[in-house]
C-alpha cells in the first residue's frame, strides 16, 4: 500500500489538509492555492453567479490584507482544483515526491502547495524570458518552509523537461540566470 498510495485527503465539512501514508496528523496541510487558477478564477468556475458572497474566513482578515478571491471558494475547492485536475496530479506524482529515511523509517513527502507553485513559476520563466536578466529571480523562504526540498523540486523538474534538461548554472559569480551548455 505504501508505494501506491500518492496522496491522503482529510476532510471536515468544507476544510481539507493533505499529506502522505507516513504523514503525522499535524503534517497535514491545507492546498491554500489552486495554481495555476487564481481564487478569483476558481470562484468564478464554481459559482459564476456568486462573485461577491464570501464562504469562509473574510470576517477575520482587514479587507487591505485579502488576496483577490479569499473567501469565495472553500478549502476543499482549492485543494480539489490545485491537485486534483489530471495535470497538476500526475506532476505531483512525478516530480513532487520524495522518499527520506529518518531513524530507519521511510517517510514520503509530497511538496506544499508553495513549492509547487514556487517551481513552476521558476520553469515558466526560464522558458519565456528572453534575456539573462530576466531569467534570474527569487524564492523568498522562510525557517521551516522547505528551502531545501524546493531546491530538489526544481532539479527534478530542470532534469525532465525537454527545454531545460542541458541547462547548467553560469560559472560567473555574477550571472543570476540559466545559461544553456
Amino acid at each position: 500500500m505504501f508505494w501506491y498510495n500518492q496522496i491522503m485527503v482529510s476532510t471536515h465539512r468544507d476544510r481539507a489538509r493533505v499529506g502522505t501514508l507516513s504523514s503525522r496528523m499535524e503534517d497535514y496541510l491545507e492546498w491554500k492555492d489552486p495554481y495555476p487558477l487564481t481564487l478569483d478564477r476558481l470562484a468564478a468556475q464554481l459559482q459564476p453567479d456568486a462573485a461577491n458572497q464570501p464562504v469562509y474566513g473574510e470576517k477575520d482578515l482587514k479587507v487591505a490584507e485579502r488576496p483577490a478571491g479569499y473567501g469565495l471558494v472553500n478549502s476543499q475547492q482549492v485543494l480539489i482544483a490545485g491537485i486534483f485536475n489530471r495535470r497538476n496530479f500526475l506532476d505531483l506524482i512525478r516530480n513532487f515526491t520524495v522518499f527520506e529515511t529518518l531513524d530507519g523509517r521511510t517517510m514520503k513527502k509530497l511538496a506544499r502547495y508553495q513549492q509547487y507553485r514556487a517551481v513552476h513559476k521558476t520553469i515558466h520563466r526560464l522558458k519565456t524570458s528572453k534575456t539573462r536578466k530576466e531569467k534570474g529571480s527569487v524564492i523568498w523562504h522562510t525557517q521551516g518552509s522547505g528551502k531545501s526540498l524546493t531546491m530538489v523540486f526544481l532539479a527534478v523538474k530542470l532534469r525532465r523537461d525537454p527545454d531545460l534538461r542541458d541547462y547548467k548554472r553560469s560559472s560567473s559569480p555574477t550571472a543570476p540566470s540559466w545559461t544553456s551548455s
